[in-house]
């Protein structure tokens, strides 16, 4: 019997767009299957006009999101599974991996793909790619019963030879997953965003398990979402069955993978930061991001910041373009393209220039305080403890600037900013018994311990705000 069955959500609605902007939806351009129209792409910038002759800053939300389909498609998976077994996953954390890994051999159809790569000290090919029904299911279990937990953590070896495997057996129409799975600080990071970005070309999105409270938390996050990915924090090993299956159910359910952004802007403007994915930018017309797949009923809200030179009075302004590509999981069209369009008039009136979106002013007020919480806790990592708590400390301030703005708590986002404010506070008050680097004084055992706790809580709660749910 299987763990689980899909749950058809209602359709949803798309939010309203302001009277500015200028939507446009296109379809699949290639041969049948048609496209079933269940990604829906929408634009609204956060105010309704622009004053003549003074530049600007300001904010435009993309929001993507996807309806329940009719029945579940039939598309098989390919999933690349790679688990952590260094020393450190010795005892309970390994038995309960080796349990979570047998539930999901069983889970899979028989006509999906797993490959599975173990990494310590160095890299095992425990299963080379191989589809389900063609192979013997005892000795795919033994092999998992022969996993044991020794050696460091070399995760940059392990995703090459998980990699080298997949391209070496590629699949046409399936849907190509990898799971990393780990539970502490790999022996050298570097040559992981190159190993990324090559599973990201290869159509691969890479979702990350950070198994307790050792492992570095941004790295995965960070990988999942480069990729298109999802980060799941995973403090006790006994949970990875249950998170295995969710997984496994998020895939039977997706709507759209290897989702891809492409943004352009009009004459006089440029892309300031597409918050939380990429730096801040200057000159910037054209940039290039990657989205996180999406699953029946979710949703994901992009926020571009952009900067328009002093307009011209009288005349609508050309802001943004925005394209969205994407592989059909509904119906197997192939890829598919969505289009949004932001244009803006100038205006001397005044009622028309007071007009503002508090929607979208919200959730990009949420969104930088997520990528700001991620950003302090790299700070920390590198000893810069007084600046990731100003950090911390400016956005707090920031959040609650918004919630106490003039019929802020109408506004059916409140209460997760508010929850996001008390992280941020939460966070910054562990931040003060962090023991800290080796020159820093010394805290006890249990703040360090908090400190991490707090650090794994905030971080999956940001990465879940920027990305597709």
């Amino acid at each position: 019997m299987r763990l689980f069955k899909p749950t058809p959500r209602p359709r949803r609605l798309l939010a309203p767009v302001l009277l500015a902007v200028l939507l446009s939806v296109v379809g699949g351009r290639g041969e049948a299957p048609i496209d079933p129209d269940l990604v829906r792409l929408s634009a609204t910038p956060d105010r309704a006009a622009l004053v003549a002759g003074v530049p600007a800053q300001l904010v435009v939300r993309l929001r993507l999101e996807a309806a329940t389909r009719a029945e579940a498609a039939d598309v098989g998976l390919n999933l690349g599974l790679l688990l952590d077994t260094s020393g450190s996953m010795a005892g309970e954390p390994i038995e309960q991996a080796r349990a979570a890994v047998h539930a999901l051999v069983d889970e899979l159809r028989p006509s999906d793909r797993l490959t599975l790569v173990t990494f310590d000290s160095r890299a095992q090919i425990v299963l080379a790619p191989t589809t389900l029904d063609d192979a013997d299911l005892e000795a795919v279990h033994a092999r998992i019963d022969a996993i044991v937990a020794e050696g460091t953590t070399d995760l940059s070896t392990g995703l090459s030879t998980l990699l080298q495997q997949l391209d070496d057996a590629p699949t046409v129409g399936d849907l190509d997953r990898i799971v990393i799975v780990g539970d502490g600080i790999p022996n050298d990071a570097s040559a992981v965003p190159g190993l990324v970005d090559s599973a990201r070309r290869a159509g691969f999105a890479i979702t990350t398990l950070g198994v307790g409270l050792d492992y570095d938390e941004v790295l995965l996050g960070d990988i999942a979402r480069l990729s298109g990915g999802r980060f799941h924090h995973v403090e006790d090993s006994g949970c990875l069955t249950e998170t295995f299956a969710a997984e496994l159910f998020g895939a039977q359910r997706q709507i759209a993978g290897n989702v891809h952004l492409q943004l352009s802007t009009g004459p006089g403007v440029t892309i300031s930061r597409v918050v939380g994915s990429t730096p801040n930018m200057s000159g910037q017309h054209q940039y290039a991001v990657v989205l996180a797949e999406l699953a029946e009923g979710e949703a994901q809200e992009i926020f571009v910041e952009i900067a328009v030179d002093a307009p011209k009075a009288d005349r609508t302004l050309e802001l943004l373009d925005a394209i969205v590509t994407f592989d059909d999981r509904a119906n197997g069209s192939g890829r598919i393209e969505r289009r949004a369009f932001v244009a803006m008039p100038v205006s001397s009136d005044a009622g028309l220039l007071a007009m503002r979106s508090p929607d979208v002013e919200f959730g990009a007020v949420g969104a930088r305080a997520a990528a700001a919480t991620i950003e302090a806790i790299t700070m920390t990592k590198a000893g810069d403890l007084d600046a990731a708590d100003a950090l911390l400390l400016y956005n707090e301030r920031e959040l609650d600037g918004r919630l106490n703005h003039d019929n802020a708590q109408d506004n059916p986002n409140a209460d997760k900013l508010a929850r996001q404010g008390s992280g941020i506070a939460k966070l910054r008050n562990e931040l003060r018994h962090y023991r800290g680097p080796a020159n820093a004084p010394k805290a006890p055992i249990e703040a360090n311990e908090a400190w991490q706790r707090a650090t794994k809580d905030a971080n999956a709660a940001s990465v879940d705000l920027l990305q597709a749910h």
